[in-house]
């Protein structure tokens, strides 16, 4: 009997994702929360702004930004960077399949955040 299948083709064995995908998976979700919490600190850490009812209200308000806020903001830059990083490796040994892909949250974020932990150190 003649299979229109072609003659290198192999089955597909494995028919759900592993551990390492559940995990890349997990990973996007927690730098994504990652980043929401520093860019929340950050808003905080910042100055704000005179308003009309400042004035009228006589509220005090911050000259300097609050540098506990951003050294909380700089630790969670340096956790986004290695956590980024490790998922990354895992990514990379993981490409095997035809559905297997780069996340390019990962790389967005180690970028990212070496960007910021080099503002930092700057100022």
């Amino acid at each position: 009997m003649y299979s229109h299948k072609p003659i290198k083709y192999r089955e597909e064995r494995r028919k759900k994702p592993d551990i390492i995908c559940y995990w890349l998976q997990f990973a996007v979700f927690i730098i994504w929360l990652a980043i929401f919490a520093f860019l929340a600190l950050l808003n905080a850490a910042s100055v704000r702004e005179e308003t009309f009812f400042d004035r009228l209200l006589k509220v005090e308000i911050r000259k300097i930004p609050d540098t506990h806020l951003l050294n909380i903001a700089f630790y969670l830059l340096i956790f986004i960077f290695v956590f980024s990083f490790i998922s990354l490796l895992f990514n990379f040994t993981r490409l095997k399949r035809a559905t297997d892909r780069i996340y390019k949250s990962f790389i967005f974020s180690i970028v990212g955040s070496v960007i910021g932990i080099i503002l930092y150190l700057i100022k």
